[in-house]
């Protein structure tokens, strides 16, 4: 990345942690203008969208970001996890599922964990109980993340799993 959209990056982050949404879209919409098919300013910009509550937009903004860059599987994993703050929990599993294949291809595991733990959570809110459990086993037992303001734990798909289960 040159100097300029490292510059740009983290005066977003700046905005953002104002809570200036506005002006952290504006920086976005500037860079989008000369750099259309950066797959990386589109997220950027999907993470604004997210911060500032417009769930849908971020999901459209990743969708552009994976259309650009197909084989990054983080686009993947964030187009995910959206879905599933949104509640499109079938599309949350696909987008997952190819996070996870592309993690595989590429011999890469960064995303893999974090991948199977919203997997899991999305296959247990659909009572895929079993798809759920297979997943839980590729997943850390302390392994806790933040989807805006719901925590997703390991522990507690187990614990609904278990319930769906009685």
């Amino acid at each position: 990345m040159d100097n300029e959209l490292e510059l740009s990056f983290a005066k977003i982050e700046l905005l953002i942690g104002k809570k200036d949404y506005p002006a952290a879209t504006d920086l976005c919409d500037s860079l989008l203008k000369d750099y259309r098919t950066r797959a990386d300013i589109w997220s950027k910009r999907a993470f604004v969208r997210k911060s500032a509550g417009d769930i849908v937009g971020a999901i459209n903004d990743t969708e552009r970001a994976v259309e650009l860059a197909p084989r990054e599987p983080c686009y993947r994993w964030n187009r995910g996890r959206y879905c599933i703050e949104a509640g499109d929990l079938d599309r949350a599993i696909e987008s997952l599922t190819t996070a996870l294949q592309l993690c595989e291809a590429a011999g890469d595991t960064y995303y893999s964990e974090v991948s199977y733990l919203l997997r899991a959570e999305a296959y247990s809110r659909v009572g895929r109980v079993d798809n759920a459990l297979s997943d839980c086993n590729h997943v850390r037992d302390d392994m806790t993340m933040w989807i805006g303001k719901y925590r997703v734990a390991k522990t507690d798909i187990l614990k609904r799993c278990r319930e769906a289960r009685l």
